[in-house]
């Protein structure tokens, strides 16, 4: 069943503080973490937000192109791409290109896991982008990646923010959270990375400044008490815990998804 083929839809109640709280750490911005950044009034009814699933080009075959296609994009105001790891030995931001383990009982299933290869290394034929045309040879960055900057040139008012942790990502947080300078540290690597885009050459892609201005923030998503100690983020309930360990398959099991979510199925 394909259950995976889909958009998770959360709740605004809890996305806003989460969401806005890590982005204006992330970005130093002077104002108030919960600011309201979209415009829309306090009486309109929240915000619209929703995970896209870095391995959803996989069996799912439910790619970027579908959430324009199929008029998903134009209603939301913050999308969440997911998921980054956070490296075990220099408890930072990184990217990899190693599959976690299937094994649900294995305590270290996600550590140094990542997939590159999905992020910024997967060439798009015309039929699966975002704006129809195939992805070339010379292209610094292509993936989900370059797929973002489309979808976002479609439309500017989206927000696409970096969710980093989920269920086995998130191992890492406590230790990165345990000093103001290791604080800094994770938060100094993920600006550097996603938010002025400097990704480490992998495959023939990446580069300085390859992926500038495809993320606005980050969130962290993943065990409460990892990420509590540290000021730069606002833990979002373990309702909200997710598995990425789905890689390279068809997503997490269902009994795994704990999101407080109502799930659009395919």
């Amino acid at each position: 069943m394909r259950t995976n083929r889909r958009l998770a839809f959360t709740g605004a109640a809890f996305a806003v503080a989460s969401l806005l709280a890590l982005t204006t750490a992330l970005l130093g911005a002077a104002s108030p973490a919960t600011a309201n950044t979209t415009g829309a009034p306090a009486t309109s009814g929240g915000i619209k937000v929703a995970y896209y699933d870095q391995w959803s080009i996989y069996q799912n075959a439910f790619y970027l192109k579908n959430v324009d296609n199929e008029g998903i994009a134009g209603k939301l105001d913050y999308m969440l791409y997911d998921f980054a790891n956070v490296d075990p030995t220099n408890l930072t931001c990184f990217e990899a290109n190693k599959a976690a383990s299937q094994d649900e009982n294995d305590p270290n299933a996600g550590d140094g896991a990542g997939d590159s290869f999905a992020d910024y290394q997967k060439s798009f034929g015309s039929d699966i982008s975002v704006d129809g045309t195939a992805d070339v040879w010379n292209q610094p960055i292509v993936g989900n990646f370059h797929q973002l900057q489309e979808l976002k040139a479609r439309h500017p008012n989206l927000k696409v923010l970096l969710s980093i942790g989920g269920w086995t990502y998130s191992k890492f947080f406590s230790d990165a959270a345990a000093s103001d300078a290791a604080r800094k540290k994770l938060v100094s690597s993920c600006i550097n990375m996603f938010i002025k885009g400097n990704l480490p050459v992998q495959g023939g892609y990446g580069g300085d400044g390859t992926a500038k201005g495809i993320f606005d923030g980050s969130t962290s998503t993943g065990n409460t008490r990892a990420v509590a100690a540290t000021p730069a983020t606002t833990p979002v309930p373990p309702t909200s815990r997710t598995s990425p360990r789905c890689w390279p398959n068809s997503g997490p099991s269902s009994t795994r998804r704990a999101r407080r979510t109502v799930k659009r199925t395919r």
